[in-house]
């Protein structure tokens, strides 16, 4: 039975899952609220809840409070981002 692992800088065998669970751990998630949200983009508050609503924007619940990871959303608009029309 192989299993993976990698040497760390300290010249230490670690197991793959523990370095990607230390690599997602480093990173900090940014939460946004809705109205930080609609602000950045410039939509109304309405459309941003009507979007997570009806689950068309990846939301993080927190509680009963509605957030929106940064990164979650960058990768959103790239998904949804459509040219302009030429001649328009």
């Amino acid at each position: 039975m192989c299993t993976n692992t990698s040497t760390s800088a300290a010249g230490t065998s670690l197991p793959e899952s523990a370095i990607e669970s230390t690599a997602r751990s480093s990173r900090k998630a940014v939460l946004l609220t809705p109205a930080e949200l609609a602000s950045e983009l410039g939509v109304g508050l309405p459309f941003i809840r009507k979007l997570a609503y009806e689950r068309r924007l990846p939301v993080v619940k927190v509680g009963r409070y509605v957030r929106f990871n940064r990164h979650d959303v960058d990768q959103w608009l790239e998904q949804h981002t459509r040219p302009a029309r030429a001649g328009g």
